[in-house]
């Protein structure tokens, strides 16, 4: 059943040979039953030759087996918009730091609130100079944070939009405005094949106001990223071996500043990954199917397409991952044997039947087993 609205929709109302496919199917009580969305990527990707099998991202394999982990509590509904879980981290540390300098000014005057552990004051004080010295690559990160997560929300509507726009159901190519509203698409697009030719994201961030790539951008963020989680291990080393009772309360806003920051790089790489995802799928598209653009496809796949296959969740997650590690998709090329010269049933000799997509006949529908 599912095979057959693939082709044919949900509905007869277009000129389609596999309604008749669907008719027999609910005639003999045959029931819709959806494949993993893995199966249905590769079977988009296989039959209609529109999805990327492979994608490339800046990411080592242990930053994708983060990405896949989901559960880690301290990170449950952390959004790149509402990062308040780091701000907040971020100004308590700093607000702690600042009683930490406010002590070590009054040990020095009245001899007051000072360390006992070890050398004491001077060890205080050294710990407040190198969070002083690293205060301006903390400054710098923020900077560049912001402007990336919000280049990154931009750049994630518009190229989800565009893509979106390049699948049409065949309801839709028979609307009235249909060749006005696609003309608009596609001029939208044409726009952005000359400023990104390769499909590559296009970011500004940098003090120059210069276009960077996705890529580029990403592995700049982790840098900036890198620079101050090595500031806060030299801190949290320098207190561990000095004055670890005395400064107890720096010490635990340090180790919750670094969570934030953990949860801030997880939320931010899914939606690098997703940008990637959509750019990559966009590039592929126009390279290979810009003369029949749109590509127009039953009622039943458009919506598939656009509400699973390019809607965000975990499960797209997965798949995306799975699509960067390299991993051979041989597990998915029986779907090859799903492509059809003409649908089952058929019958017509007055009418020919050729699939854009033409491939092997399917000899019964008994091999439509794994999809129903």
């Amino acid at each position: 059943m599912y095979l057959a609205k693939h082709f044919g929709g949900e509905s007869c109302e277009w000129d389609s040979p596999w309604c008749k496919v669907v008719d027999v199917i609910q005639r003999f009580n045959g029931n819709l039953q959806y494949p993993t969305l893995e199966s249905e990527y590769f079977l988009v990707s296989t039959i209609e030759y529109r999805f990327t099998a492979t994608l490339y991202l800046d990411l080592t394999k242990r930053e994708m087996a983060l990405l896949q982990d989901p559960g880690r509590r301290d990170c449950q509904n952390y959004t790149t918009m509402a990062a308040v879980s780091l701000l907040r981290a971020y100004d308590d540390f700093e607000r702690i730091s600042s009683e930490y300098q406010l002590k070590s000014e009054k040990c020095a005057l009245f001899k007051e609130d000072c360390p006992t552990e070890n050398l004491g004051l001077p060890d205080l004080d050294y710990l407040l100079h190198l969070i002083d010295m690293q205060k301006l690559r903390k400054v710098s990160f923020f900077f560049f944070r912001d402007c990336f997560t919000s280049s990154l929300d931009d750049e994630i509507k518009q190229i989800k939009e565009l893509l979106l726009s390049t699948i049409k159901s065949h309801s839709e190519e028979s609307s009235e405005d249909f060749v006005t509203n696609w003309k608009r698409q596609l001029s939208k697009i044409q726009l952005r094949a000359r400023e990104d030719p390769m499909f590559r994201g296009v970011i500004r961030c940098s003090l120059w106001n210069q276009k960077q790539d996705l890529h580029e951008t990403y592995f700049i963020y982790k840098q900036y990223l890198e620079f101050v989680l090595e500031d806060l291990f030299q801190l949290k080393s320098v207190i561990s071996r000095t004055l670890p009772r005395f400064l107890g309360t720096m010490d635990t806003a340090l180790r919750n500043f670094e969570t934030a920051l953990n949860c801030d790089w997880r939320a931010v790489s899914v939606k690098y990954v997703q940008l990637a995802y959509y750019l990559r799928n966009l590039w592929r598209i126009w390279t290979f199917h810009q003369p029949s653009l749109p590509l127009v496809t039953s009622d039943f796949l458009s919506r598939r397409i656009k509400s699973v296959l390019l809607q965000p969740s975990n499960e797209l997650l997965e798949l995306m991952l799975r699509l960067a590690s390299k991993q051979q998709s041989d597990p998915f090329k029986y779907l090859k044997s799903l492509l059809f010269m003409k649908p089952p049933l058929w019958e017509n000799k007055d009418k020919s039947f050729t699939s854009k997509r033409s491939g092997m006949v399917l000899e019964t529908l008994s091999s439509l087993s794994p999809f129903d």
